[in-house]
């Protein structure tokens, strides 16, 4: 065999094995449901088709609503983290705490992936119009867009033209799509929202913050007020600090009433490693893991119990934990 054909043979032979990779990808990839931090993608729309269950009758991700009776009502008021994107329901924060407070409690989740404080705050009131329940304790879960009412949208970002060319064809390039989006993307757009904390724009959001309190308390209501950092990474998480715990703290300092608890979910995160507090390497909302967590953290809060405060908690008066 000449070296040509033998350059040749090669050439051949490499392509064919690169071609039968790219279609044993394409096959895999096309049985994939995963989740994405913003629900894009093909393969996040088969893990929604087959996990974003249930939905009751008024459109949330909950079981339908049975009326309070003589039991408290606890209700959950927050964005993707409370309704659970990218877990299972029966992983979410919200139904470890409905399980194990139902024979004392009735639980209604009104957590809206997209949701900012206005939106909450809106959908509070009609859920008291609409239902009559008064609850006696509110959860109400924060993140580091729900700000997003007062800003302009984020800046956008787009891949190159030729890959969603193919992406409109192929689940592989639309996976590349999603993933190179999310890094991209996510930096705008942490960036956009993490900037907007040192703006004059805040000072109208802590309005919005204590409107929504103003609301609990006026029903006679307790808070619990819990607040999650961008968990992508350490960095992500100190960001996060620097930027809008402290201030949502200060909120809550300004605005609480005896009984009222706050929780910075930062210390909890940090007890997993990196990788176990997110979904995924796209997804990254709170793991099962930490949603358990959380869910264990926030029940004797919820149950008022009395004892020591672990790190990143505090009841309204008393210093955070350790």
């Amino acid at each position: 065999m000449t070296r040509r054909r033998l350059a040749l043979f090669y050439a051949i032979a490499i392509l064919g094995s690169l071609v039968i990779a790219l279609l044993a990808g394409e096959v895999f990839v096309r049985s994939l449901a995963l989740s994405t931090g913003d629900g894009g993608g093909r393969a996040a729309k088969r893990w929604n088709e087959q996990y974003w269950k249930p939905v009751n009758a008024q459109g949330y991700r909950d079981v339908e609503w049975a009326p309070a009776g003589a039991k408290p009502a606890l209700v959950f008021l927050g964005d993707s983290f409370t309704e659970g994107h990218g877990v299972g329901f029966e992983q979410t924060y919200y139904h470890h705490l409905r399980s194990a407070l139902a024979g004392s409690h009735a639980s209604y989740n009104l957590g809206r992936s997209g949701a900012s404080t206005l939106d909450e705050l809106k959908r509070y009131r009609q859920f008291r119009a609409a239902t009559g329940v008064r609850p006696q304790v509110l959860v109400l879960q924060y993140f580091g867009n729900d700000m997003q009412g007062r800003l302009a949208p984020a800046p956008q970002w787009q891949p190159w033209p030729g890959l969603e060319a193919v992406a409109r064809h192929s689940d592989l390039a639309d996976l590349l799509w999603v993933y190179l989006a999310g890094v991209r993307y996510g930096h705008l757009y942490s960036d956009h929202h993490l900037g907007a904390y040192a703006a004059p724009v805040f000072e109208r959001h802590r309005a919005d913050l204590g409107r929504a309190f103003a609301a609990a308390h006026g029903d006679g209501a307790r808070v619990v007020f819990v607040v999650f950092p961008f968990l992508d990474d350490e960095a992500m998480i100190e960001r996060s600090q620097a930027a809008y715990v402290g201030r949502v703290r200060e909120v809550f300092r300004a605005r609480c009433r005896p009984g009222d608890a706050f929780v910075d979910v930062s210390p909890l995160a940090r007890t997993l490693p990196p990788a176990q507090r997110t979904v995924n390497r796209l997804d990254g909302h709170p793991s099962p893991a930490l949603h358990a967590l959380l869910a264990a953290r926030l029940r004797p809060l919820v149950e008022a119990a009395p004892g020591p405060l672990p790190a990143g908690v505090e009841r309204c008066g008393s210093p955070a934990g350790p």
